[in-house]
Formats: C-alpha cells, sequence, structure tokens
C-alpha cells in the first residue's frame, strides 16, 4: 500500500506530540495490549512498533543469509516478528531468555520481542569458551535460550548441566517459516 507525502506527514507530527492518555507503568496489563506493557518513548521497544507505524514497508533488515541469500525485512515485518516472539514468551512464561548469536535478523528481532514480553535478555559474546558461556546462563538462571546453528556446540557443556532448558536454533537462512 502505497502512502502520500501528507499521511507521512501527518504521521511524523503525531509521532512528536507527547501521549498525553498513556497508561500508568502500573497500570493492570489486562487494560492493553501485552505490546504496550513494556514501551515507552525512551525505551528501544518503543521504536519498532513506531517505525512500523510510521513507515510499515521501509526497508528495516537486509541481511545476506548463511546460504547466501539475501534476506529484507520491512519495518512492519519484523515488527510483526518481534511481536510474535514476545508472544510466545508470554503464553510460556519465559522470564530470562539466553541469545548466543551474532548479529542476525533472529538476534534483532528476539531483542525487540524480549523486550516487548518484559523478559531479560542476556546476550552472550560467542567468543567466549564454553565453561564461561555454561556460567553466564546458569547465573542468569535463563529459562529458554536463542542459539545460531554455527555455535549450538558452544552449548554442550551447558545442556549437560541444564536438559530441561529449551534451546531454540537458529539456522540463518533465507527460511520464512521457522527461522
Amino acid at each position: 500500500m502505497a502512502t502520500t507525502a501528507k499521511s507521512r506527514l501527518s504521521s511524523l507530527v503525531a509521532h512528536f506530540i507527547p501521549i498525553s492518555a498513556s497508561p500508568s507503568p502500573d497500570a493492570p496489563s489486562t487494560s492493553r495490549p501485552s505490546w504496550q506493557n513494556y514501551t515507552h518513548t525512551l525505551s528501544p521497544t518503543y521504536f519498532l512498533p513506531r517505525a512500523a507505524a510510521i513507515e510499515p514497508s521501509a526497508p528495516a533488515i537486509y541481511h545476506v543469509t548463511a546460504n547466501k541469500r539475501i534476506l529484507r525485512r520491512s519495518y512492519g515485518e519484523a515488527a510483526d516478528r518481534a511481536r510474535g516472539f514476545a508472544y510466545f514468551l508470554l503464553k510460556h512464561g519465559y522470564k530470562r531468555v539466553g541469545i548466543l548469536a551474532p548479529n542476525t535478523p533472529a538476534f534483532l528481532e528476539a531483542m525487540f520481542g524480549i523486550g516487548a514480553a518484559g523478559a531479560v535478555s542476556v546476550a552472550i559474546n560467542y567468543r567466549l569458551k564454553t565453561g564461561d558461556i555454561a556460567y553466564i546462563f546458569e547465573h542468569a538462571e535463563a529459562d529458554l535460550i536463542i542459539v545460531d546453528a554455527e555455535y549450538a556446540h558452544l552449548l554442550e557443556e551447558y545442556k549437560e548441566k541444564n536438559p530441561s532448558v529449551p534451546v531454540v536454533v537458529d539456522t540463518d537462512t533465507d527460511a520464512v517459516e521457522g527461522s
């Protein structure tokens, strides 16, 4: 859907006008959708839905995948994926999500989804030793871990001690489903 200059300008003006009717952070979560529970103008979780509202078809992600394909996502698509991940976290009650991945679309979307769900992200540098990775995830009490397929082997020590913690493996391909 093409946007006109006037509609884009209206959206931008609305962006700069303070939101006077925003609910307080202490308001019960049943009063608004879960995506809005943890949004504030200074929070990174505010940026993605706002960008998707202003310019949903604008390019947000350009990534060369592990299978050498170019993956493009608009702000609208990225926001939908992050929102879907936030709902997944809320539905399953995950509060601390570990991430072991380079800068991929899955990492970016997970960071926005984790924040939107009110969970804590435990992003770890994949260059650490396996023992250090295991120690950090254990100390953080991660209840879900997202790992890039290339670095899944770094979780072996952690998984031996914590077999009940689910691990989501991102294959970083151009696939739409399951990536």
